[in-house]
């Protein structure tokens, strides 16, 4: 006699991830191009992120959590860049400014 039994539980309500992304930006350059400035500003926001819950043993999950959507996630930031260029005697200068945000 053969028999079966659930060891994992599944959730059947899984849905794929959903990302969301504005991004921003803006290059310029002066005086034949030895003076350069660039500026950006990002956002992102990941939704129905795929993460494993927790569960007592008790229930018969023997596998591990089952997977569930249940976090977010966002991401924001800025980066700007300042350059000096001097070809005749080969010099540059590059300044990058970064900061972001992840929630």
């Amino acid at each position: 006699m053969y028999r079966a039994t659930q060891v994992k539980l599944v959730n059947t309500n899984l849905v794929w991830e959903t990302k969301e992304t504005v991004n921003i930006g803006f290059d310029a350059s002066f005086l034949n191009s030895r003076l350069t400035f660039s500026a950006e500003y990002y956002h992102s926001k990941t939704k129905d992120v795929l993460t494993e819950m927790p569960i007592a043993i008790s229930t018969g999950n023997q596998e591990g959590a089952p997977k569930a959507n249940a976090a977010s996630l966002r991401n924001r930031g800025f980066e700007l860049s300042f350059g000096v260029e001097r070809s005749s005697f080969r010099f540059q200068i590059w300044c990058i400014v970064e900061y972001y945000n992840f929630e």
